[in-house]
């Protein structure tokens, strides 16, 4: 032992069992790697995080590109997480559920506003196509006016119907080479003014318009700035359905209305009865795409 004393011995050993409990921690539990270049991983991940997520406020992106944005920026965010510490030590599946419950309660939380925002833009959407059925280029198209009980035949400009010829100059029906319906018309007030022209079902409105108007995929209603709906389309399966009001640049015109009834008009005499029933709810900033309910 030498000339050490018994405090010094003491000392020494229990050091050495210290030095030995610290080996044996160490080996039953190791320190996880770090993956290579943590770092600038991080900060990389940091990076894409804050562009992702503060790109769509600062460019106005649509609300479609906004959550693919917010989307990549929650990717980066959750490797961020995956990063630290606590998180290392747990094993692959257990990251993997925390991940989903966690993105799961975000998807929760921001369904309704992204949800509200996406109605909105389509609400506010000056442009749309109407998506028509296919039959044959040949085949007569069948026409509703107004919510009539009955179906018209469309023959074309040759052989149109007797009860079309005051509609035929203002709305076109034509299957193309392939089939496809395409509808032709344009709606203007009777100060000539605008209101929506559809040219081979892609439709219109002036993007500085003071009136409403409601869609789907397959049906169409504009209101002018009285509050009247003014062209009211929608297409079915085997046929289209129709009412509108139309004026020529001379100021007389004409409203194919409920019933259906056809009234002429003029800027002396335009009564709001017998009008067009909307199909759809109004605003359409809240009820965008919402149908009127039908007792």
């Amino acid at each position: 032992m030498g000339n050490r004393t018994t405090h010094e011995i003491l000392e020494s050993q229990i050091k050495r069992a210290v030095e030995a409990a610290m080996v044996a921690h160490v080996k039953r539990y190791p320190r996880p790697p770090l993956p290579p270049n943590d770092s600038k991983d991080q900060i990389f991940a940091i990076v894409l995080t804050l562009f992702f997520t503060l790109g769509p406020w600062g460019f106005s992106v649509p609300i479609v590109w906004a959550c693919l944005m917010w989307s990549m920026a929650w990717l980066a965010f959750l490797y961020l997480i995956s990063t630290l510490p606590t998180f290392l030590k747990w094993n692959l599946l257990r990251s993997l559920l925390a991940g989903v419950v966690v993105s799961a309660i975000a998807v929760a939380i921001l369904h309704r506003p992204v949800r509200s925002t996406w109605r909105r833009e389509k609400a506010s959407a000056t442009s749309g196509k109407l998506f028509t059925p296919r039959g044959s280029p040949a085949d007569p198209i069948m026409i509703q006016l107004c919510k009539a009980t009955y179906l018209a035949q469309w023959n074309g400009d040759n052989k149109r119907e007797a009860n079309f010829d005051v509609l035929s100059s203002r709305v076109r029906f034509v299957r193309n080479d392939d089939g496809a319906l395409l509808i032709n018309t344009e709606v203007r007030d009777h100060d000539d003014n605008l209101v929506v022209r559809v040219d081979d079902n892609t439709w219109t409105v002036p993007e500085s318009m003071l009136w409403d108007k409601n869609y789907t995929d397959d049906a169409l209603e504009v209101m002018d700035k009285r509050g009247r709906i003014v062209l009211q389309l929608r297409v079915y399966p085997d046929h289209v359905g129709i009412c509108g009001e139309w004026w020529s640049s001379s100021g007389n015109g004409f409203r194919i209305a409920d019933g259906p009834n056809v009234i002429w008009l003029s800027k002396d005499k335009n009564p709001p009865e017998p009008s067009i029933k909307p199909i759809f709810r109004y605003p359409s900033t809240t009820h965008w795409a919402e149908w009127v309910k039908v007792n």
